[in-house]
């Protein structure tokens, strides 16, 4: 099956980048794995990332530099993620995607259009994003609702032809 077709699993991606450029690891695996949630929690490790600190109570698991990675993308209902080209593999998917705080990597316009698309949710902070991921956890329709919004975005071509014409301005800007 393609990506929109995969039939959706209850688990939460964790897609840092291939070298963890913003550290998540330090901090993010002590407050997921203070979730009550009974859904697996994968962290896939970069190939030029440092593992996770996971704490001795966690029970995420950790993949790295897995060769299914578009299947785990694909198959999942929730992906925390960084921002990236993971990230619009994400949307891609229909997931329900959290972007992981950008800090330096993305710049407030590149945000405002996100924001804009509704294909994703934005966080400000670790805090944030594990509190918008327990939203999400705990309100089906919600995740439905942004499976939905992020399938638009590239089902519907004016909307894929929007986000091309946005992200061309955007490059034209910066050079």
């Amino acid at each position: 099956p393609s990506m929109l077709q995969q039939t959706k699993k209850h688990q939460i991606l964790v897609l840092t980048g291939g070298s963890d450029a913003l550290d998540y690891g330090t901090i993010l695996p002590t407050l997921l794995s203070k979730l009550c949630t009974d859904w697996p929690i994968i962290w896939v490790q970069g190939p030029l990332a440092p593992p996770p600190l996971l704490p001795l109570s966690s029970t995420i698991s950790v993949l790295t530099d897995p060769d299914d990675l578009h299947e785990l993308i694909a198959e999942s209902e929730i992906i925390l993620t960084c921002y990236g080209l993971s990230l619009f593999e994400s949307i891609f998917s229909s997931a329900a995607s959290i972007l992981l705080p950008t800090q330096h990597l993305c710049d407030s316009v590149e945000l405002e259009l996100l924001i804009k698309e509704h294909c994703c949710l934005t966080s400000s902070s670790l805090p944030d994003a594990i509190s918008k991921l327990e939203a999400l956890l705990s309100d089906c329709n919600a995740r439905q609702k942004l499976q939905k919004e992020a399938s638009r975005v590239f089902n519907d071509h004016a909307g894929m032809i929007n986000l091309m014409e946005d992200i061309q301005r955007l490059l034209e800007q910066s050079v």
